[in-house]
């Protein structure tokens, strides 16, 4: 299977990925006035973990099309973590990805050391722990790893915990999301992040989901190709019934005959 997806979508996302590495000042400011006391107090973490000045474009799989899911997470720590500890992949990617933020490499081999890192880190079990409730929901829905999109709200590293909503708000405000959504047109956006939630209610069908347990975590109407529901607080599996009845998912599972 190739790891470098072709089209016009392929390469709109890619020259919408080139525009992050050159991130507005506001952004760069941002990162600089939030992770400075974080660089203080461990200076060697931070210089471990964190790739100053880089911006991460998420993932495209290769099978991805408009009207598919995309997936947000909060922020990019260590990207050599839970099943990625000792992958290859991660020290390939990330130096693929300065130099190509730096104009040295060309996109071919960028976006095939970064689609690879990614859809090792995205598959479930065997990737990072984000992966696992998300991957839940692609695959109810009738998705896989290859056909979605992912992207983390805040694009840059954090060498701390996760960091507060404050946080992620000033940053998505300085960098908004609605040119990746209205780039890809996700027919549903699945969100860790409350601040992303917020950002794009209103602008497409958009679920709040807890990281750690799955757990929709605001109520929400949505809408889908048989109309719109209201999506409750739930687990999973409730959440996953309520937009398989507005018509979310890719391919419906059959209705029991009427008795």
């Amino acid at each position: 299977m190739s790891l470098v997806g072709e089209g016009e979508l392929t390469d709109s996302w890619v020259e919408w990925a080139r525009t992050l590495s050159c991130a507005t000042d506001a952004h760069a400011q941002c990162c600089v006035e939030e992770q400075d006391p974080l660089r203080k107090l461990d200076e060697q973490r931070w210089m471990k973990i964190v790739q100053p000045g880089l911006r991460w474009p998420g993932y495209l799989g290769t099978a991805y099309e408009p009207g598919g899911i995309l997936s947000i997470g909060i922020v990019h720590t260590d990207f050599a973590t839970a099943g990625l500890r000792d992958s290859h992949e991660v020290p390939k990617a990330v130096q693929g990805h300065q130099a190509w933020s730096e104009g040295a490499v060309d996109n071919a081999p960028w976006l095939r050391g970064l689609t690879s890192m990614y859809r090792q880190g995205l598959s479930w079990p065997g990737g990072w722990s984000v992966a696992k409730h998300h991957s839940y929901y692609w695959k109810e829905l009738g998705e896989s790893v290859d056909s979605i999109a992912y992207v983390n709200a805040m694009r840059c590293q954090w060498p701390g915990s996760k960091p507060s909503d404050s946080v992620v708000r000033r940053c998505i405000s300085a960098l908004p999301l609605d040119r990746v959504v209205a780039l890809l047109r996700p027919r549903l956006v699945i969100a860790n992040a409350k601040p992303a939630f917020d950002q794009l209610q209103g602008t497409t069908a958009v679920l709040y989901v807890h990281q750690l347990n799955g757990r929709n975590l605001e109520r929400v109407a949505v809408g889908g190709p048989t109309g719109s529901v209201t999506v409750g607080l739930g687990n999973r599996e409730e959440t996953v019934e309520c937009l398989r009845a507005a018509g979310l998912a890719r391919h419906q599972p059959p209705r029991s005959a009427p008795a």
